[in-house]
């Protein structure tokens, strides 16, 4: 399973045995999806009835994943990935058994769940006049046209001083946009759990079919359920009920997604409930860890860490810089793994082995509010985002040109170029069919030679453009734009819409610099001093939560403070080991969860970068006595103050 023959003792062997209901909340790097992958294995062992299974839900397909990379090639794998079990996301378990049927038994086609499409739809059916009133009034289309019920009902909307009445023509034309969507089956993600609700409250017996259908119900990182889906989920499978099993895992310290007060607000069975197990032993980094980033969570374990095996030595630092200084953060960082670790292990490094990460990561509007990009401007927060949807035609072929040159494969530009085009004939489809396509140039291109084999010049036209060198205004509204509204329109079988604003031309795209070969296409930061290299991956820590690196840089940035306070200024306390767990300030909780996933990343090096302008020489004295090892970078005024303490 990946983990130590002595991984099954102690409070792991007491969660792998328990098959009552129960929260099971694990600390960083305990390994609790292999834990819910081996209690699977030998729960499928013996499994003998067809008819009923278990359901394990999560909100990606880690454990889909797992079982597929560890068991998929037995039968213990294959039973658990067929009929009568369900292993998906808490919103494919919706759509599949509740949602969906729901819509369709209302006549309703289900052609699309995306937001971004459905509302993108919707808008584009509001006329002119009311949507320059809902501008005017300070609302965006995605806060006011996802629907509250089954009948297409918007969320109460302010409008001056009052509310927008429902028997306004404003009201009306929102509704409408949203009542013709569903007429067309387009729908967004949150109007999935719309519709759930109204089946169980419409159907009470649906949740008995769905328990005798699944006997147990595992749920993996339940800290990152909102309160909708919580509410939702203690319907159908209650805590506790004597009808099911129900077990969750999860940790209530790394509750980031959705808001930072995904886990404060929810209400339904929060988690981990009272009685819950522990797994309090870490086998990703060592004890020094452990100990630095334990009292930043709500809930401290008291962690032992029992990874990291590389040095056990090594310098755990924080990087005190003055603002004039910044630029040099990342470089100090890689010259502490190289004092730190031998050339034979940096040169063993993988490529995603070392990163730095930041709690903010979108440009700055005031260099006093720092960010990740503060740190290094060719970060841009796009790149490691593998859902983006640019706004322009044009950004979808150069990000297209840099999808080509970083994996050396058309396919992966071929696609992602060919879902911009898809976007814009879904978003402007009218009456026409909205493709749901998994394939995207696939689709294209079957549709082009479908009209006629003579178009197979098109896909000829866009193997070249894919080896564009250079890119301006006149190549682009002269040759590209025309070619590329002419496979629009053999594509959709119809009529161009008026508004072609998508294919505008846009010199100012913060992506016309990634056809400079010299340009990195991802966000690596490469440090080459002509004897040593390394490459540091930049993101946000929502962006790695999950993963488990070799060595972190914790990036401190800006969010909310006062007097441009920085967060990690604000936990100072924490680091330093004064204050354990939770704050009696949410916005210190937000904080606090956020970097208690950052520092809980590395096997070897943790690192943080803050500015010395907020400390002083007894927060210094603290820190060392901590076990964090101090480093300066500042002016000669600095270094005499500072020498004074001998540190550094």
């Amino acid at each position: 399973m990946g983990l130590p023959p002595d991984a099954f003792d102690g409070e792991r062997k007491e969660a792998l045995k328990n098959l009552s209901t129960v929260d099971i909340q694990a600390c960083p790097g305990s390994g609790k999806t292999t834990l819910l992958v081996a209690k699977l294995a030998i729960l499928a062992k013996y499994w003998t009835n067809n008819k009923q299974g278990i359901c394990i839900l999560s909100h990606t397909n880690a454990a889909r994943k797992e079982i597929e990379d560890k068991l998929g090639n037995t039968d213990l794998g294959k039973k658990l990935l067929s009929h009568p079990h369900f292993i998906g996301t808490i919103h494919g378990f919706f759509n599949q058994y509740i949602a969906l049927p729901w819509i369709r038994s209302m006549r309703f086609p289900v052609t699309m769940i995306d937001t971004e499409v459905a509302i993108n739809y919707r808008w584009k059916r509001i006329p002119q006049k009311y949507q320059s009133g809902i501008s005017k009034n300070h609302h965006e289309p995605l806060n006011i046209l996802s629907a509250t019920d089954i009948l297409g009902n918007p969320r109460p909307i302010s409008w001056g001083k009052s509310l927008l009445k429902p028997e306004s023509q404003t009201y009306q034309k929102i509704k409408g946009s949203i009542n013709e969507s569903f007429e067309k089956g387009i729908f967004t993600y949150d109007e999935v759990f719309v519709f759930t609700k109204d089946a169980l409250n419409k159907v009470p017996s649906l949740k008995n079919s769905i328990q005798t259908r699944f006997l147990i119900c595992f749920v993996d990182e339940a800290q990152d359920c909102t309160e909708e889906q919580n509410l939702i989920l203690s319907k159908i499978f209650p805590f506790p009920d004597k009808n099911i099993i129900k077990q969750r895992f999860g940790d209530g310290n790394q509750a980031i997604f959705h808001n930072y007060n995904a886990n404060e607000n929810v209400k339904s069975e929060p988690f981990p409930q009272n009685g819950y197990l522990t797994i309090s032993d870490s086998l990703r980094f060592n004890q020094k860890i452990a100990k630095l980033s334990d009292p930043l969570g709500l809930i401290p374990y008291n962690m032992e860490g029992k990874g990291g095996q590389v040095n056990n030595n090594s310098k755990n630092t924080i990087i005190l810089f003055e603002k004039e200084f910044i630029k040099d953060v990342l470089p100090t960082f890689c010259d502490i793994i190289f004092k730190n670790f031998s050339q034979e292990t940096i040169e063993s490094l993988k490529k995603q082995d070392v990163y730095a990460v930041g709690m903010v990561h979108k440009k700055p509007d005031n260099s006093d509010k720092y960010t990740v990009v503060s740190y290094w401007t060719n970060y841009h927060q796009h790149r490691n985002k593998k859902d983006y949807n640019p706004n322009l035609m044009i950004d979808y072929l150069k990000l297209s040109i840099n999808l080509i040159k970083e994996n050396h494969d058309f396919n992966y530009g071929l696609n992602f170029f060919s879902k911009g085009l898809i976007r814009f004939i879904n978003e402007n489809a009218g009456t026409e069919k909205i493709y749901n396509i998994r394939n995207p140039y696939r689709f294209i291109s079957n549709q082009l030679l479908l009209e006629n084999n003579g178009n197979k010049e098109y896909l000829v036209w866009l193997y070249e453009l894919f080896k564009l060198k250079n890119l301006d205004e006149e190549k682009w509204n002269g040759h590209i734009k025309p070619k590329l509204l002419e496979m629009v329109k053999i594509i959709s079988d119809g009529n161009l819409p008026h508004d072609l604003s998508f294919f505008n031309w846009d010199d100012s795209s913060e992506f016309i610099c990634l056809f400079d070969k010299s340009v990195n296409i991802q966000n690596n930061f490469h440090f080459n001093d002509g004897e040593r290299q390394l490459n540091i991956n930049l993101g946000s820590i929502h962006s790695i939560k999950g993963q488990t690196h070799f060595a972190t840089l914790v990036l401190d940035t800006f969010w909310k403070g006062r007097e441009f306070k920085t967060n990690l200024i604000y936990l100072i306390d924490w680091l330093t080991g004064d204050v354990k767990g939770r704050s009696t300030q949410n916005s210190n909780n937000n904080r606090l969860k956020c970097h208690y996933v950052a520092m809980t990343r590395p096997t070897d090096l943790l690192c943080l970068a803050l500015p010395i302008c907020f400390t002083n020489p007894d927060t210094w004295a603290k820190l060392r006595s901590r076990g964090w090892d101090l480093k300066f970078l500042g002016s000669n005024e600095y270094k005499e103050k500072v020498t004074l303490y001998n540190w550094f």
